[in-house]
Order: C-alpha cells, then structure tokens, then sequence
C-alpha cells in the first residue's frame, strides 16, 4: 500500500512543495469535492489504492496521473488571476453598488407614494412621488451605465429603466383630462419594459456574484422569479378592478405588498453584494 491512491510517492513529487500538498488522501485526493479522477475513482468503489481494481491494468485514467499536479498548479495560478481580478474590480463595484443601494430607498418611498390604493386616499401624493421615482430611475440608469462596462446586462438594464423614465415624464406631462384609456396604453408598455430592465439587473447581480459567492448569486436569481410574480398579479388585479372592484382592490393591496417586500429584500441583496465586493481587497 502506498501514500497515495494511484501508487505514486508523494515524498518525491516536484510539485509538493509548490502546491503545499500534505499528500493525496489528506489533500487533493481526500478533499470534497475532490480534486483528482483517480482518488475520486477509488472512494466509489471502496479501494485503497488503484491497485485493488479489477481494471488497473486496462485503466484510462492512470496513464494521465503525472499531469495531475501539473493541472492543479495551473488551476490554482488560474485562480489567484481571477481573484487578482475581482479585487481590481472592486475598486470601481463597490462604490457604485453602494450608491445603488442608497438609491433604492427612495424608490421604495416613490413606489409607496404612487401606489393606487394610496393615491385614493391621498390623490395630491402622486405627482411628487412620480417626480421622486423619475429622478431616481434617471440617476439609477446611470449608476447601471456605468456598471456597464463589467456585465452587458447592466447596459440592458440602464437602457431600460431609461425609457421607463421617459414614459413616466410623458404621463406627467399629459393633460388631467386625459383619457385613462390612452394613458394606460403608454402605462403598460413602460412597465412591461420596466420588468425587463429589472430582470437584466438582477441578472447582472447574479452573474457578478457569482465567483465569489455562490449563495449570494443564487438569491438574486430567486429574488426574480418574485418579482415576476407580484408583476403578474399587479396585471391580474388592474384587469380585475374592471370586473369585481373588491376582488381587484385586495389582488392590488396584496400585490402592493409583495411588491414592497420584493424591494425591502433587493435592499438587503444590494447591501450584501455592495459590502462583499467592498471588503474584498481586505480580505484577499
């Protein structure tokens, strides 16, 4: 029996040291995940070393065994670029995520001002929450322009937002006897692209996230699939109001809410990924 599982002496491996390996079962070939085919081979089939197997000799793998610690060292000069990367990143990410994260309470506010149940029993709301929401997405957009140059999804999201802002600038603009009927036909457009910009966001999130947290990056996908949901239902209860007013005003009030705690969740997103990348040099 040998100190590692294809047969190879550790003691005389030239790339130990370099790697820092304190030897295949207690390293790369005892790790989980592991990092070598072989060991990972002989831990399915219960063997000690690759000598107990049926198949040794007619074994595909074992030929390649001198190239593995070779491949981990490229992996592990692969790796430090990357996170050599990332910390140059940060300099440029986490001001501007900070940024963003302070901008979405506001909105949250402008959401909050402009939402219909509210604006039934407080109508003089609207107009300075449409201006608080429109001056807050032309800055956001920006923020997400700037952010462009580390994800395309960003730019897509910026775009976005901006038409958003110009739809919600011409509702303002339009006369108060207005048909609701044409300002809903400009309504719906918008906030269809709404939806996309908010989409593209969150994927450029996840998509940034994702090298150095997993977790993070995953929840910022899931976070999406919520906020298509309240989406549709806010679309539900706007088609519903027509047909049943109190199915669609509780269909609303409770869109409105999901709403409102999709975005107090984006806050708490944002904050995480604008600290993770601002304390990423220091933890490098």
């Amino acid at each position: 029996m040998t100190n590692s599982y294809c047969g190879k002496n550790c003691e005389e491996c030239t790339h130990r040291d370099l790697l820092e390996c304190p030897g295949c079962k207690e390293g790369p070939g005892g790790t989980r995940p592991c990092q070598c085919e072989l060991a990972r081979c002989c831990r399915d089939k219960g063997l000690q070393y690759c000598g107990e197997c049926t198949f040794y000799s007619a074994c595909g793998k074992l030929p390649a065994r001198n190239a593995i610690p070779v491949e981990r060292l490229k992996a592990q000069e692969a790796e430090k670029e990357e996170r050599a990367k990332l910390v140059q990143k940060s300099k440029l990410l986490g001001p501007w995520l900070w940024a963003l994260f302070l901008l979405v309470i506001p909105s949250v506010v402008a959401s909050f001002l402009t939402n219909n149940i509210i604006v039934q029993w407080m109508p003089s709301l609207y107009v300075p929450g449409q201006v608080l929401n429109l001056l807050c997405a032309i800055v956001y957009s920006g923020i997400l322009l700037r952010l462009s140059s580390e994800s395309g999804r960003y730019r897509v999201s910026g775009i976005c937002r901006l038409i958003s802002a110009a739809a919600t600038a011409v509702l303002l603009l339009l006369p108060t006897e207005t048909e609701e009927s044409w300002a809903f036909l400009l309504l719906l457009p918008a906030a269809v692209v709404a939806l996309v910009g908010e989409y593209f966001e969150y994927a450029g999130h996840a998509a940034l996230t994702e090298p150095v947290s997993t977790g993070l990056s995953q929840q910022w996908e899931r976070l999406w699939k919520w906020y298509i949901g309240m989406f549709l239902a806010l679309m539900g209860s706007l088609v519903l109001s027509l047909l049943l007013s109190f199915v669609g005003f509780l269909l609303a009030l409770a869109a409105a809410i999901g709403f409102w705690v999709v975005s107090i969740i984006k806050l708490v997103y944002l904050y995480r990924t604008a600290k993770l990348f601002k304390n990423l040099p220091s933890s490098d």
